[in-house]
C-alpha cells in the first residue's frame, strides 16, 4: 500500500467527490480568506493506493 499527501485548495464541489470514496481522507486546514478561491478551502488530502495500481 502506498500513501499520497498533498494539499490544495478545494471547494465544496470538490470535496462531494471524494468524500464516498475510502481511498481518500480529506481533512480541512482553513477557509481560503485571502480572496484567491471564493467558497475554497485549504485542504489536507491523504489518498491510499495498491502499489501496482496505476
Amino acid at each position: 500500500m502506498i500513501t499520497l499527501t498533498y494539499e490544495m485548495k478545494m471547494n465544496d464541489f470538490g470535496m462531494s467527490l471524494f468524500k464516498d470514496n475510502p481511498s481518500f481522507d480529506i481533512e480541512i486546514i482553513s477557509k481560503v480568506e485571502d480572496g484567491s478561491f471564493e467558497g475554497g478551502y485549504h485542504v489536507k488530502v491523504t489518498e491510499e493506493r495498491d502499489e501496482d495500481a496505476e
